[in-house]
């Protein structure tokens, strides 16, 4: 569950409370890779495990059906998708609502209903989608968020697919979100930490396209229920962060992230620019 022990560390952090931490100093720019963290995993990534699971569903229910239990069997390995009129049941977490159009035709606009979360999905065209959301709530998180985002779907190589990772996506766009915290946690390294109505907002906009490609067997709204990965990989690009609320001491703290990928020995690095200071992560 590091995804979920990620979360409240950036919590922890928000509200200046000590954690113990290891014989290694602290990076200055730790704080800045949490709310980055936070920005990719349990937000970007919600909206792009959306498009993703819609495509498959789309590419689904129009295989003749013949092919629909293997295809079923590849991207949704141990989950019955059921059809009830419009809309596509993935087990009990996610409603697919399709309108009279398949989604890789252009103009055609699907929802994707996980819990308290309502994504809207356009086909701009040229193997682009639109994705809109307003005041909505991330699955797993309390985390509330508003969007848009421009998406361009590449198909995988079939040598680069992997099980049911068979795109990557080009991300371009802007958001928000506000975390409102008033419940206690304890965090499994044996420090506790209590928060008191703590409402922070991260506002974003990426400033140089995000490039990202699913994890493996990856379906699922909840980073946690995939142990030490996030739902996605993210290769390249940058996006600009700035944070404010009740635990931040100045007016407004900016955040800067550049994102690299060294394909020959498959390492991330993460450039984060935080309170005047760059280091690499």
């Amino acid at each position: 569950m590091k995804k979920i022990l990620l979360f409240i560390a950036v919590i922890a952090l928000l509200a200046s409370c000590t954690v113990t931490q290891g014989e290694e100093p602290v990076k200055v720019t730790q704080k800045g890779l949490l709310i980055y963290a936070i920005t990719s995993d349990e937000v970007i990534s919600q909206y792009i495990l959306g498009l993703d699971n819609t495509l498959k569903v789309n590419e689904l229910v129009n295989a003749p059906q013949e092919k629909r239990d293997s295809l079923e069997d590849l991207y949704f390995y141990d989950c019955i998708i059921r059809e009830v009129g419009d809309t596509c049941r993935l087990r009990s977490y996610a409603d697919i609502v399709m309108d009279e159009h398949s989604i890789t035709d252009a103009g055609a606009h699907w929802q994707y209903l996980c819990q308290n979360m309502k994504v809207d999905i356009y086909n701009a065209g040229e193997n682009t989608y639109t994705i809109k959301t307003s005041d909505t709530q991330q699955p797993g998180v309390m985390i509330h968020s508003s969007a848009e985002l421009s998406v361009t779907v590449t198909p995988l190589k079939e040598s680069e697919k992997e099980y049911n990772s068979v795109y990557e996506y080009s991300v371009t766009g802007s958001g928000s979100y506000i975390e409102s915290i008033d419940e206690y946690y304890s965090y499994s390294q044996g420090a506790s930490i209590r928060l008191y109505n703590q409402t922070n907002t991260v506002k974003y906009s990426i400033t140089s396209p995000l490039g990202l490609s699913l994890y493996p067997f990856c379906y699922y709204p909840y980073p946690g229920a995939i142990g030490y990965l996030g739902l996605f990989l993210y290769y390249t690009g940058g996006i600009h962060m700035t944070l404010s609320g009740t635990a931040i001491k100045t007016q407004e703290e900016i955040i800067e992230a550049k994102l690299s990928y060294n394909y020959a020995n498959k390492d991330q690095i993460i450039y984060i620019t935080y309170d005047g200071v760059t280091e690499t992560w």
